[in-house]
């Protein structure tokens, strides 16, 4: 029986937890046309924040607006707690923040945290969003990873660890995912093989 790429360790297309480029282009283009309510804004907002930071889940429902520092540089960067309660910070383009920050005016409110829950007649006060609602939101989506699993928050993190990678090297990536070692970023972001063939395909023709 021949084995599978996975069965021997070969990422044929970079890590197999990405979500596709294709279906994000698409996904964005469908959250921008469509921004009818304050569900929409939030939404167009939070794909960008994913793709902006790839942050865990944990530190995208606690982003607020108290952590947020703006450099002399006029950046935004913000602070956050990383995995094993470490304090970590990251670099935020300031078109991001105005998405958020248009998602509270346009709607009406003013609130701390960067994303919050909706409003009904039961329950009229917002509040932090949960990691189980992150979770829900991207499921309805309808993303899926190059593995074929349903998208999910950490397949943002891994991405934007992809996309660092292959544009500006694995030490970038590293520090934009707070990891503490670039072993971790390796392990997930280098691809175990190299075709020759393709990469000099051209090299020594006439």
């Amino acid at each position: 029986k021949q084995k599978t790429a996975y069965e021997i360790g070969v990422r044929l297309v970079g890590s197999e937890m990405c979500i596709r480029d294709s279906a994000i282009i698409k996904l964005r283009k469908k959250l921008n046309g469509n921004l009818h309510n304050e569900k929409d804004l939030r939404n167009r907002a939070l794909l960008e924040f994913l793709l902006a930071t790839g942050l865990r889940a944990d530190a995208v429902v606690n982003a607020r607006f108290s952590s947020l520092v703006k450099t002399p540089q006029k950046e935004f960067v913000l602070e956050y707690i990383a995995k094993g309660g470490k304090t970590k910070y990251i670099a935020i383009e300031k078109q991001v923040i105005k998405l958020i920050e248009d998602y509270h005016r346009l709607c009406g409110f003013a609130h701390d945290y960067f994303f919050v829950t909706l409003t009904t007649n039961a329950n009229p006060d917002r509040h932090p969003m949960t990691t189980r609602a992150l979770q829900g939101i991207i499921e309805i989506w309808g993303l899926k990873t190059l593995r074929g699993k349903s998208g999910h928050p950490h397949a943002f993190r891994h991405t934007v660890g992809q996309a660092l990678t292959d544009v500006q090297g694995v030490g970038t990536a590293q520090v934009a995912l707070g990891h503490e070692n670039i072993q971790t970023t390796e392990r997930f972001y280098i691809n175990r093989f190299v075709n020759p063939s393709k990469i000099l395909k051209d090299k020594w023709k006439n």
